[in-house]
């Protein structure tokens, strides 16, 4: 479960208090930053931190596509602006766990401004595996060839984007390039 830590007295995105924060001693300091986002607990109960914080930028998307519970945002951001984008104003970035969804998708992707799109999709260097930001694993996959587990080693930082052309698959980029967004909704 992702959840947003927002400075100041430390309140939770549902507006209770914080009054315990645990990092990694290698982790950066929070001090002087307004938040750090998706916090979970692994198996043994100890928080990890899977983003690095930042500052939260107010966006005004200048195209928005809309198909069900799916959401295209034709503004171009990083990774982490992506998913506070999306899990401030609608659920998450977008997770595809089924053929059907990837075919919504990827039509939708073709009104991008952008050549990728962020997907909701995240490398994780402590344990060597990718998951979904807000949905649990799932067997579902469509990488382009080369890319994706067990053909390619990533780096830390890594996340999932989709190509707007060419058959709509997966591939692997540095969280900090600016690329357009699907956002996936509750209602639709």
């Amino acid at each position: 479960m992702c959840v947003s830590l927002f400075r100041g007295t430390w309140r939770w995105s549902d507006g209770s208090e914080s009054s315990f924060r645990f990092s990694k001693p290698q982790e950066p300091s929070y001090h002087d930053q307004d938040c750090v986002s998706a916090i979970y607990q692994d198996d043994s109960g100890v928080s990890q931190s899977m983003m690095q914080a930042g500052t939260l930028k107010t966006i005004q998307p200048s195209t928005v596509y809309v198909t069900g519970n799916l959401i295209l945002i034709c503004e171009n951001m990083t990774w982490m602006e992506a998913l506070s984008y999306c899990q401030e104003n609608y659920m998450d970035l977008v997770f595809i766990t089924e053929q059907s969804t990837q075919d919504l998708v990827a039509q939708m992707a073709q009104n991008s401004t952008s050549s990728h799109i962020w997907l909701g999709l995240r490398y994780t260097c402590t344990y060597d595996l990718w998951f979904w930001s807000g949905s649990s694993a799932d067997c579902y996959q469509n990488w382009a060839p080369g890319q994706g587990p067990p053909e390619r080693a990533y780096q830390c930082g890594v996340t999932g984007a989709m190509l707007t052309t060419e058959g709509q698959q997966w591939v692997g980029l540095p969280e900090r390039r600016q690329l357009n967004i699907i956002c996936q909704d509750c209602a639709g």
